[in-house]
């Protein structure tokens, strides 16, 4: 179980392979370097973990805030959540679809 604060997102890889207008490596690639930017933690292709500090929710809103706005992502992504001590707390997709952050279909 992950105990501190992190994320998980999913892209729907098989919409993506399907359509192939993004290579999957590709769009996988981006995320984790956003994700080292924001000075994240991968865990796995679909988690990042936070480094447990006082600056975990500024590493978080520097990774969404990034990412939200490529439609690439977007249009591609199945979850999105923020989560803290392993219970997913925040559905990225359907806060982001409400206030009308990004681009979504």
């Amino acid at each position: 179980m992950i105990k501190n604060r992190g994320l998980k997102i999913v892209l729907d890889e098989e919409k993506v392979l399907r359509e192939g207008k993004y290579k999957l490596e590709d769009l996988y690639k981006y995320l984790d370097e956003v994700a080292l930017e924001a000075e994240l933690i991968r865990l796995d292709k679909n988690h990042y973990a936070c480094r447990g500090d006082k600056d975990d929710l500024n590493c978080l809103m520097d990774f969404t805030f990034e990412v939200v706005e490529k439609e690439n992502i977007t249009r591609n992504v199945k979850q999105w959540y923020w989560f803290e001590g392993g219970k997913f707390e925040s559905n990225i997709v359907e806060i982001s679809k409400r206030d009308g952050i990004g681009v979504w279909q």
